[in-house]
């Protein structure tokens, strides 16, 4: 793809193996910008979509390029920039400002792009900085403001920003406890929107019976707390006999505890690890789920719940992410504790005994994404960013 030398030229901060950022670049096919990309993430992986748009003559509708430096050495980079302070980082980012001459700036996550970001702009006249817009990523201002080291380099970043986008709406408030007072895009999920199969919808049978899969988001870390969902789902085991519990992005202690259960209950249960499936995989698990359960210590919206709730699994969501802007509890789905494993435990029981609940919270979760997560209309938003700002 040739692009003319009037297209606009973005500077995209992000990390290189995120779906979520692979996803917000495919919006920008065929809609004439250049887009560089320094990668901010602690991998050297590059996500298989980001690779196809970097594939020389591959007609992808979408020109980016990745700095060698960047591709290659993002992992030592970002280890060493734990003890210099993001200071090579930093140093990259302004070299490609420089070089790229960039229309705009987009540090796509705060913690790892967004601090590096911050770090270039010191050492750039305010008069010759680039434009910069900065996207919160779940977790990045609702968890890291609690400590007085991230709010310091919060209130940093904030200053140099133009525009902040995010998720949420309670997060664009957030953005003002950190000292933002620039201009506020329009909320949309940061790896945009997906394509309603409308013909799916109403050829499935709202019902319950036709669904005997139950998955889970199983990362257990500092945020995530899958081992309570299985704690729910161990307490339920008599019950759940004839169900399969499938498992995503798993680490090892999910898939240990999960061995476990298998052993000592007889329940059917499936462990992928993180990225050994595909994005398309993953939506096949929901599509035949009856029910998906999240739980985090900190979140956005939620990307998977939002998705779960775009192929007709009832969620069961940690309060502590946004999903309350998306489901009523009790009513499209359940907003629980993140280790209430009792009530996860409840809501999946009504999930399971009461057709009429999930058909109705079926049908008003459709509606919920055919309202605010069609691909066309938010890829209409994001577009409207960077006209706005360029």
């Amino acid at each position: 793809m040739v692009q003319s030398s009037s297209a606009k030229r973005i500077l995209v901060v992000g990390m290189a193996d995120s779906i979520h950022l692979a996803r917000w670049l495919m919006q920008f096919k065929d809609k004439g910008y250049l887009f560089r990309l320094v990668s901010s993430s602690p991998h050297r992986r590059i996500h298989p979509l980001i690779k196809g748009m970097l594939v020389e003559g591959k007609p992808s509708g979408i020109e980016i390029s990745i700095p060698w430096i960047s591709a290659k050495l993002s992992l030592p980079l970002w280890l060493a920039d734990r003890f210099t302070g993001n200071l090579l980082r930093g140093l990259l980012v302004r070299l490609e400002i420089k070089s790229f001459k960039p229309d705009l700036v987009h540090a796509l996550e705060l913690q790892n792009a967004g601090y590096s970001t911050a770090v270039a702009y010191r050492g750039i006249a305010k008069d010759k900085r680039p434009r910069l817009l900065i996207t919160n990523y779940g977790s990045d201002v609702y968890w890291f403001r609690q400590f007085p080291s991230h709010m310091k380099k919060l209130r940093e970043l904030a200053a140099f920003a133009d525009a902040f986008s995010a998720e949420c709406v309670r997060d664009t408030a957030l953005a003002k406890e950190i000292g933002f007072d620039g201009v506020f895009m329009d909320t949309m999920p940061n790896s945009g929107g997906t394509k309603i199969d409308e013909e799916a919808i109403a050829a499935e049978t709202l019902g319950s019976s036709n669904r005997k899969t139950i998955a889970i988001k199983g990362y257990q870390n500092v945020w995530g707390q899958a081992l309570y969902a299985l704690k729910a789902i161990e307490s339920l085991a008599p019950e759940l006999q004839g169900f399969r519990i499938e498992m995503f992005s798993c680490n090892s202690k999910t898939i240990k505890e999960a061995k476990r259960l298998t052993k000592t209950t007889g329940l059917e249960i499936v462990t992928h690890r993180k990225h050994t499936l595909s994005h398309s995989e993953v939506l096949a698990i929901m599509r035949k789920s009856i029910a998906y359960i999240g739980l985090s210590k900190s979140d956005g919206i939620s990307t998977s719940m939002i998705e779960s709730m775009s192929q007709g699994a009832i969620p069961i969501q940690s309060d502590t992410s946004c999903a309350n802007e998306w489901i009523r509890s009790g009513q499209d789905g359940f907003l629980v504790g993140f280790d209430d494993w009792q009530a996860v435990a409840k809501g999946l029981t009504q999930i399971l005994n009461n057709p009429s609940f999930v058909a109705e919270a079926k049908a008003k979760n459709y509606q919920t994404i055919r309202e605010k997560y069609d691909a066309n209309r938010l890829s209409q938003i994001a577009h409207g960013y960077y006209q706005k700002l360029t």
